[in-house]
């Protein structure tokens, strides 16, 4: 990633206005043993993403794949106006690469010590598996959770977000379902917050944190963090501000380590080029974590859980029998995790039958006794 005058701008951009250009769908067959069927389908990808994904599986961990051709859902309306006028041209219908991954797991910790490792770069899912005996019914408590997307570490979500707005997006129905105008402009106006301001704020203060730490590290003076922080809205500015706003350069750039450049122009001299490897080490890996943020922004993301049985209670967009499906919009796992459980009962055959013989035996004791009682 290059930090220079357009980055910023650009990143923001990309996080407000790229398309759904991919879609990713998690299945879940859930067995009474507490093991689990996975598949994970990714849709509009490339073959690349048979061996490096943002779930982290490949067929080197054991996972089964299949690679078809689906139809596109791009949308009519995207055809160019004189779609019409060709109407008699036979065309090809577009289509997508979709990979299917599939696996077998004995139990929810085998599947979260592949897809809940705790790797920024990768999209998280914790799943619990739990079996209560209730008597007549036994029940079965199961649930996943896609951790928060937000891989930003310095800037904190409780200097931005109300309670209200957590409130909100707790709320949110699933992804395209109408919502009043009134929540349609608050959800607007809180997905500005998200991308503007926040993420914003979350791209330069990992910078100028990665600044601080360098001027203690290199030992740079005592006043020279304070000096930074008293720069810091000229060089935002000027990192922000196109190239015609900003005319000549202040100093000769390398894209790569622009910023370094402003710093040791307008706050303090730097050890160059000891900080040009610290900083490329930093903004390599700052961007690996950006990538996957960009890429849980550019899809949408379908749940489904199958119980083994008798839904009695779930947080499910649909039902279909003892099958749910969740289709949950953007805004509820981009800061917060994000639960889908389920429970599903099955009588005990064996304890009706048990209490109904206690139940003959209390009738026939009684009977018994009440027969001595009288003779």
């Amino acid at each position: 990633m290059k930090i220079n005058r357009l980055l910023i701008p650009a990143i923001i951009a990309l996080f407000i206005l790229s398309g759904c250009d991919h879609r990713a769908e998690l299945i879940s067959v859930v067995h009474e043993d507490g093991s689990i069927d996975k598949s994970i389908i990714l849709t509009e990808v490339d073959s690349s993403h048979i061996n490096e994904n943002y779930f982290g599986i490949s067929p080197k961990t054991g996972w089964a794949v299949e690679v078809k051709r689906v139809e596109s859902l791009d949308d009519d309306e995207n055809e160019e106006p004189l779609q019409d006028l060709r109407d008699s041209v036979q065309t090809e219908k577009k289509t997508d690469m979709q990979i299917i991954f599939t696996k077998s797991f004995p139990s929810v910790e085998s599947m979260n010590a592949e897809l809940n490792q705790p790797v920024d770069t990768l999209f998280q899912v914790e799943a619990k598996f739990e079996k209560r005996f209730r008597w007549f019914y036994t029940y079965l408590d199961y649930s996943e959770t896609y951790r928060a997307a937000d891989r930003f570490r310095v800037v904190k979500q409780a200097d931005f977000f109300t309670k209200e707005e957590y409130e909100f997006i707790q709320r949110l129905p699933a992804r395209g379902k109408k919502v009043s105008a009134a929540d349609s402009l608050y959800a607007e106006a809180l997905n500005k917050k998200i991308f503007d301001e926040y993420s914003m704020e979350g791209i330069i203060e990992e910078h100028f944190q990665f600044m601080r730490e360098s001027i203690v590290k290199y030992n740079l003076g005592d006043d020279a963090v304070k000096k930074l922080e008293d720069s810091r809205p000229g060089i935002v500015e000027i990192l922000t501000e196109s190239d015609d706003e900003q005319g000549d350069d202040l100093v000769p750039t390398d894209d790569d380590l622009y910023l370094l450049e402003l710093v040791d122009s307008l706050v303090v001299p730097l050890p160059r080029p000891q900080m040009d490897a610290d900083y490329i080490k930093f903004n390599d890996e700052f961007e690996k974590r950006l990538n996957f943020m960009s890429w849980v922004s550019d899809g949408t993301f379908t749940q489904r859980i199958e119980m083994p049985w008798e839904l009695v209670e779930n947080n499910a967009d649909s039902v279909d029998g003892n099958r749910l499906t969740w289709e949950p919009p953007l805004m509820r796992f981009l800061l917060t995790d994000y639960t889908m459980q389920a429970t599903s009962r099955k009588m005990n055959l064996w304890a009706v039958i048990v209490s109904g013989l206690i139940v003959i035996l209390t009738l026939i004791l009684y009977v018994r006794s009440g027969k001595k009682t009288n003779g």
